[in-house]
Parts: structure tokens; sequence; C-alpha cells
């Protein structure tokens, strides 16, 4: 994700910030002070369920890829983004029409809401290294 959107969607979550001086950085992407003793890093993230799924998603051609020759990038995705032969029927003239499809199912509020604190811990911690460094 470039600046621009990084800026875009950081504007649109907080909005006004008139209380707030705003510093753009790598990592965090923003540094947000409050006062002279309090402020907080944003990191814009985009979020997946799965590696599978942000290939899926983010590699162009991908999908076409799977669908006409089952051309897999990661030996994870096989599992997890698997292609099958379905068969469409049409609901009118219910004509039977072979298709192939890429199933995967839906992912749990646990499972999505593991994988999202994981990363917040790892954030976390990444700034726990970097306040400890610094205080040295």
């Amino acid at each position: 994700m470039d600046k621009r959107q990084e800026r875009r969607i950081f504007d649109y979550v907080f909005g006004r910030r008139d209380v707030l001086d705003v510093t753009e950085c790598e990592r965090p992407d923003f540094v947000c002070r409050v006062s002279a003793s309090f402020s907080f890093g944003v990191e814009v993230a985009e979020f997946y369920v799965s590696e599978s799924e942000a290939r899926l998603r983010k590699i162009e051609g991908y999908a076409e890829g799977l669908l006409t020759n089952e051309e897999y990038r990661h030996k994870d995705d096989k599992v997890r983004i698997p292609v099958r032969n379905i068969i469409y029927r049409h609901a009118e003239t219910g004509q039977e029409i072979p298709l192939k499809a890429i199933m995967h199912g839906e992912a749990s509020a646990a499972g999505v809401t593991g994988r999202f604190c994981g990363l917040i811990r790892e954030e976390c911690e990444v700034w726990r290294l970097r306040r400890a460094r610094c205080h040295h």
C-alpha cells in the first residue's frame, strides 16, 4: 500500500485532528503526539484471513491461472483455495453448465479475531523493543 492510500485511510479513521500533531513515518506509518508526554503510533495494514487469500486477491491473474490450469503459487494454496469442478444450474432454464470454481470456506470469527490479535501483539513487541533501545 502506498503512502497516499495510508494517509486517506488514516484521515478517514481519525477525521479532524485538532488535538494531534501527526508525523508520517515508515514504521509505524504515523506517530500522533497528543502532548509532550503522550504519543501513539498508527500502522495502516491490509488484513487477510490467510496468506492464501492475500495471494488470491493481490496477485494479478492468480484466480484466472487457477481456473484455467490450476497453477498454484504456493503449496498451502492447494489446500486452502482448492479448484473444484461444479455444476451451475440456470435458475430459469434448468440448464446445467459444468464449471471450475475456487472453493474456500468462510473464516470463523474466532479465527479472524485470533489472527488480528496476533498481528497487534507483533506490532506491540516491535514497539517494546524499539523503546528499550531508545532508553539506553
